[in-house]
């Protein structure tokens, strides 16, 4: 089975996102998930380094009919910014 967001996908946001930081899946495993592991089931996750950032991902993502889900902190006690394979994650962490 091909993977949800393959290789040439991260490329592809990592050249669309110049200024972000980009981590594969495997990646993802190396982050602390904060209060829910759930939160690093997506494929993606970028952490754009401003608004054109964020902009720039969303454009990609909507482009590519790609499932986007913001997370600031992962410190939610509900679940809300849990995902799921195929998933990018914007990491808002690093805007002020």
């Amino acid at each position: 089975m091909e993977p949800l967001v393959s290789e040439t996908l991260i490329a592809d946001l990592r050249a669309a996102c110049p200024n972000a930081v980009v981590w594969d899946k495997a990646e993802l495993a190396s982050r602390d998930p904060g209060f829910d592991q759930r939160n690093f089931g997506a494929s993606a996750l970028v952490r754009p380094a401003d608004t054109e950032g964020v902009a720039a991902l969303v454009k990609f993502c909507a482009a590519r009919g790609l499932s986007l889900v913001a997370q600031g902190g992962r410190t939610g006690l509900t679940g809300a910014a849990a995902t799921v394979a195929g998933q990018v994650i914007c990491d808002l962490g690093a805007l002020n």
